[in-house]
């Protein structure tokens, strides 16, 4: 899977609507936790609703995401509960 930005008034953004489908939930979660003082660093908006995210927003995103995995690698159940998600 690519990730494409585009750019838009001088700034590399990832359009909402170009993220793994995946993700949408996690993400909409996300920008609703972060509050109003990361919004302008994070997203472009449009209507007042976030349209994209800056690169320092996905890359916030990313780190994030990467952080709770690693967190939940070394929780004493995880291999139990993996290996049962995939049976599932």
């Amino acid at each position: 899977m690519r990730i494409n930005f585009k750019e838009i008034n001088n700034h590399d953004v990832l359009l909402l609507t170009d993220v793994p489908c995946e993700l949408e939930t996690s993400i909409w979660n996300w920008i609703d936790s972060l509050g109003d003082d990361f919004s302008a660093d994070f997203f472009f908006f449009k209507n007042s609703v976030p349209y994209a995210f800056t690169r320092p927003g996905w890359e916030s995103l990313v780190a994030w995401m990467c952080r709770d995995l690693m967190g939940a690698l070394v929780q004493p159940e995880f291999r139990k509960r993996m290996r049962e998600s995939l049976v599932a």
